[in-house]
Order: structure tokens, then sequence, then C-alpha cells
């Protein structure tokens, strides 16, 4: 699994998280204290696709941290082009 700091003093609200990811065997998350995420999201094919996760944050939350998991036993994976939305 791969993790990347986000942004630290993260505003209380609800964020959705977007990325591409090519193949069915990679999900992206996001994690943090006070971070309620939504499952994590799994790939849904070979070619690249957007994932997204949606998550809010709280009075506790400090930082977010993105999260990239490949399948044990699986080849490498990717990830690019990340987006961060106040919804």
């Amino acid at each position: 699994m791969d993790r990347q700091p986000l942004l630290g003093g993260v505003l209380a609200g609800r964020y959705r998280l977007t990325g591409y990811v090519p193949g069915s065997h990679v999900s992206i998350g996001a994690t943090g204290t006070g971070v309620d995420a939504s499952p994590w999201t799994p790939g849904t094919g070979n070619a690249y696709a957007p994932l997204t996760v949606t998550f809010t944050t709280g009075a506790a939350t400090t930082s977010v941290t993105v999260c990239v998991h490949g399948w044990y036993g699986q080849p490498s994976y990717y990830a690019d082009d990340f987006t961060f939305t106040l919804v």
C-alpha cells in the first residue's frame, strides 16, 4: 500500500477524492484522525478509469492521507491525476 499525505489543517466538511488507476486490482481510499471515509473503491478494468471515494472530516481532523492499494500477488500498479474537491 502506498500512502501520500494530502494536506494538513483540513476544514470540516465532505470531500471527494478522484484518481485514475488501471486494472481491477487497485483501490483508493482516504485515512486520518477524524476522517469518515466510504469503503475502499476498487478498480474496474484494464484501461485507466476514474475511481472516487467520498469522505467527511470533523473538528478532530488534522490531516488526510490518500491510500492506493494493489492486491497481493498482482503486478505493479499506477495511479495518476488525483483531484480533491469539497462537495
